[in-house]
């Protein structure tokens, strides 16, 4: 599931000093960040929603990055298989 749009790529606390960007995490650890409705939340809670269920990886990114999303390069993925939330460099 690749859910078209900004990703949580986009970073937390935007603008602050120590703002950071989600590279790949568990969906339950997804739940202590707030990602307002009518952005981010209903791509975060599409994507959490998907991995619990299917047990596959989601993917939020822009499209036209879907290439280096694959790659680990662009983009937040999703995945229960993950340990917690590990931001990108």
């Amino acid at each position: 599931m690749a859910p078209r749009g900004v990703s949580p790529r986009r970073p937390l606390d935007r603008g602050k000093p120590g703002q950071q960007a989600i590279h790949r995490a568990h969906p339950a650890a997804m739940e202590k960040y707030e990602f307002p409705a009518g952005s981010m939340g209903p791509k975060v809670d599409a994507a959490c929603c998907f991995a619990r269920t299917t047990g596959r990886t989601a993917a939020i990114g822009a499209l036209a990055d879907i290439e280096a999303i694959l790659r680990g390069k662009k983009g937040s993925l999703l995945d229960s298989r993950f340990d917690g939330v590990v931001f990108h460099p």
